[in-house]
């Protein structure tokens, strides 16, 4: 069976030369000073490991803090003859409406792989203003 061995948002990532995954500003939380805001580019980086060939659609769904959705995505995933793969998937644009905690679920064929936590907090307002 499919697990997530590990799962980041982060503000860039790619693959090397090698195929390395390189990861820049990964991140659980933002500040924010009012919502709705807006993050231009985020990432999700992760490694996906499971039995050769292993596959189904890989469902992405963030919720909202209070449990509704903002999005729910699917594509295909193969594992391939390795048995794990490493996907890097970038979000522009991301509206978040509410401050609180979001959370990310990964399912691969309609089955809970893994939930990724950002929370939105809001920017401290200077002291004496």
């Amino acid at each position: 069976m499919a697990r997530v061995a590990w799962a980041h948002l982060c503000d860039y990532a790619f693959l090397d030369a090698t195929g390395k995954a390189c990861l820049i500003g990964i991140l659980s939380r933002i500040l924010a000073p009012r919502v709705p805001t807006t993050l231009p580019r985020l990432f999700l980086a992760m490694e996906v490991h499971g039995e050769p060939h292993e596959g189904g659609a890989l469902g992405l769904r963030l919720l909202r803090p209070d449990g509704g959705e903002l999005f729910d995505v699917a594509r295909p995933l193969d594992l391939g003859p390795t048995g794990h793969h490493l996907l890097i998937t970038a979000m522009d644009n991301l509206l978040l409406p509410d401050f609180g905690p979001y959370s990310l679920d990964v399912r691969l064929a309609g089955q809970p792989l893994h939930a990724v936590a950002l929370e939105v907090l809001r920017l401290p307002t200077p002291s004496g203003t």
